[in-house]
Formats: C-alpha cells, sequence, structure tokens
C-alpha cells in the first residue's frame, strides 16, 4: 500500500515538473564570446547558413550525397538558389528550358521552389536535400 502511494506522488510530481520546464529557453551562457543565438539553435530557421553534406533525394529516390553550402542571404530569403553546375554535379536531373522563368540572372541560378509544381526541402536533421520534381 505504501508503495503504491509513493509511485502515485513520484508520478504527481513528475508530471508537474515537465509541464512546467517546457516553456524554458536554451541558456546559451555555455558558449563563450557569442551574444547572438546561432541560426542553427532558431526555431523560425528553416535553411541555416552553413556547409553540409546532404544525402540528395529526387522523387524518394536517393540520387547521392554532395557538399551544399547555404548563404546568409539564403537563410534570410529563406530559399535556396542552386546553380546548373550544382544541380549537375549533385546528380539532379532537371529539364533546365522549363525551369527558366525561375533562373535568377543575377546570381546565375535556380530558385526552383518559384515553380509552384516543384518542392526543394532540406532537413537538418537528417542531413538531407529533398526534390519534388514532376
Amino acid at each position: 500500500m505504501k508503495q503504491r502511494r509513493t509511485f502515485k506522488l513520484s508520478l504527481l510530481a513528475l508530471s508537474l515538473y515537465t509541464h512546467f520546464s517546457v516553456a524554458a529557453e536554451l541558456n546559451l551562457d555555455f558558449i563563450h564570446g557569442i551574444s547572438v543565438i546561432p541560426s542553427i539553435l532558431k526555431e523560425d530557421t528553416e535553411l541555416p547558413a552553413g556547409q553540409y553534406i546532404v544525402d540528395i533525394l529526387v522523387n524518394d529516390e536517393r540520387i547521392g550525397r554532395t557538399n551544399l553550402v547555404l548563404t546568409e542571404e539564403e537563410e534570410k530569403n529563406n530559399r535556396l538558389c542552386l546553380t546548373p553546375e550544382w544541380l549537375d554535379n549533385a546528380g539532379v536531373m532537371v529539364k533546365k528550358h522549363v525551369y527558366d522563368d525561375v533562373f535568377d540572372k543575377d546570381k546565375l541560378c535556380y530558385v526552383l521552389t518559384r515553380n509552384p509544381h516543384t518542392k526543394v526541402n532540406f532537413d537538418y536533421g537528417s542531413q538531407t536535400l529533398k526534390f519534388n520534381i514532376p
């Protein structure tokens, strides 16, 4: 009987403790010399700037693995800008004439997500870049 009561009290204490810990923010005091939260730790950043080695998936088929460099501008605009050379080296076969309207002539790269039928998703956790291309 006493064990059952102890178990119930422990369960109650645990449930109350976890409820209050949900709203806690990440304490960055352990990172010395940093006054700004790194973009990789922000919740609203889908494309954190940096260098990655990513698995490439096109229409749920693994094509290969390659380097991906995300710039500060891509992070800010939340859009990837991929050069024709990068797409070729990564093995992403796209009919470039179909995507002429999403080619950025200033930066010489394709912003594939401007096409309503194409999706590009970078998953930081699994280090994958997924393309859904018709």
